[in-house]
């Protein structure tokens, strides 16, 4: 999914693609199937989102995936 062009700049771009690939998914496999394929994924993002926002040097109102390139 980051691998996607433009995906991984922002946490909303993100976000966003998930709930994109989770509604294509649940088009063609049930429901309970998309969450347990998908869950582990989701808890993976919000921990990197969490990790990122208690971090000392980022922004409140940007949050990055990729937080170790942006320190300066």
């Amino acid at each position: 999914m980051l691998s996607i062009p433009g995906v991984a700049r922002s946490t909303y771009r993100v976000i966003l693609a998930f709930g994109v690939i989770t509604c294509l998914l649940s088009a063609f496999v049930s429901n309970t199937a998309t969450v347990a394929m998908l869950k582990p994924t989701a808890l993976g993002i919000l921990a990197v989102i969490n990790s990122c926002r208690t971090a000392a040097w980022s922004g409140p109102t940007l949050i990055r995936f990729n937080c170790g390139s942006e320190r300066r």
